[in-house]
C-alpha cells in the first residue's frame, strides 16, 4: 500500500495538464510518476479523443480510467477497452450541420467517431491551428461519415460565428436532441443529452472501490459538472472566475505545473476527503 493508494486523480488536458505550449511540464510528469508508483490511479478527463490526446502525453504515466469526448466515452487505460460510450443522434442534427456548412462556411465542423475525428466543413476554410491541435484528423464529407456512430460534434470559430451557432441551434437543445457546451474560447460542442464529464464520473464509480477518493482538476465551463461529482473538485488559477466558484480548492495555473501542485499540496497533505 503506497501513500496514494485509494486516490484517483482525473485531470483535464487543455488549460490544466497542458501548458500554453500544449506540453506537459517535466514537473508534472515527475509528480504523476511518483503518484502512480505510490499506488495512485491517474487518468485524463478531456474533450479530446484517445488518439488525439495520446499525441500530447508522451512520458506521462497513465494507469487509471479516462473520460474522453467530454463524457461521451469511459476508457480503461490498463485493459485498453472502452467501458461506456454514448452518441448524438445523427438524423436529428444532420439538417443543422448541413445548414451550418452552407451558411457559415468558416465555422469548423468536426465529427468525433469512436477512434477518429472527421472535419466535414470546407477544407479551404479550415483553421490550420485547429487542424494541428486535433491531429490525427481526416477531411471528409458529411455524407461519408453518416453511417458511423457519432460521439460528439465540435465546432470552432470566432465569437460572432459561435454566437450565431448558439442562437440558431437552440431548438436542438429545446427538443432534447443534444446538450450544448462552450468548451473553450473558440470551441462549441454538441454532446449526448445529459452526458458530460460529471455524468461519466458518476458511472466511473461503478468500477472502483467505495472507499476510493476521486480528485478532479479542470479549468473551464465543460469541467463544472465533473467538479461537482468529484470528492474534491480543484480548479486551476487560470480558470474564469465563474468556474472557480465551483471549486473546493484552487491550484497553480497551467503554466506553473498545476497537477504537480495538486499532488504535492492537496493530495499528499490530505489523506481523507477535504
Amino acid at each position: 500500500m503506497g501513500k496514494y493508494s485509494g486516490k484517483i486523480l482525473l485531470s483535464d488536458l487543455d488549460g490544466t495538464l497542458l501548458n500554453s505550449e500544449n506540453k506537459v511540464s517535466e514537473e508534472n510528469k515527475k509528480a504523476i510518476g511518483t503518484f502512480v508508483e505510490e499506488g495512485g490511479k491517474f487518468g485524463i478527463a478531456t474533450g479530446r479523443s484517445l488518439t488525439n490526446a495520446a499525441a500530447f502525453l508522451e512520458g506521462v504515466r497513465i494507469n487509471g480510467y479516462c473520460i474522453l469526448a467530454n463524457g461521451g466515452q469511459l476508457y480503461d487505460y490498463d485493459k485498453k477497452v472502452y467501458l461506456e460510450e454514448f452518441g448524438v443522434p445523427r438524423g436529428e442534427i444532420m439538417p443543422f450541420l448541413k445548414r451550418c456548412i452552407d451558411e457559415r462556411p468558416r465555422i469548423g465542423v468536426q465529427v468525433y467517431a469512436k477512434d477518429m475525428s472527421y472535419i466535414v466543413s470546407r477544407e479551404e476554410y479550415a483553421d490550420p491551428c485547429v487542424v494541428k491541435d486535433h491531429l490525427p484528423v481526416i477531411f471528409d464529407s458529411l455524407e461519408n461519415v453518416m453511417e458511423m456512430e457519432w460521439i460528439k460534434i465540435l465546432f470552432s470559430g470566432n465569437e460572432d460565428e459561435l454566437s450565431w451557432l448558439k442562437k440558431e441551434s437552440s431548438y436542438l437543445e429545446e427538443r432534447a436532441s443534444v446538450d450544448r457546451v462552450r468548451s473553450a474560447i473558440n470551441y462549441y460542442e454538441f454532446l449526448p443529452v445529459r452526458i458530460n464529464k460529471g455524468s461519466m464520473l458518476v458511472k466511473l464509480r461503478q468500477y472502483i472501490n467505495d472507499t476510493d477518493v476521486i480528485y478532479a482538476v479542470g479549468d473551464y465551463y465543460n469541467d463544472i459538472d465533473m467538479l461537482a461529482q468529484a470528492d474534491v473538485g480543484i480548479v486551476t488559477e487560470n480558470a474564469p472566475d465563474a468556474v472557480k466558484e465551483h471549486a473546493d480548492r484552487i491550484c497553480a495555473d497551467y503554466n506553473n505545473s498545476a497537477i504537480a501542485d495538486v499532488i504535492a499540496h492537496m493530495i499528499a497533505c490530505a489523506p481523507h476527503v477535504l
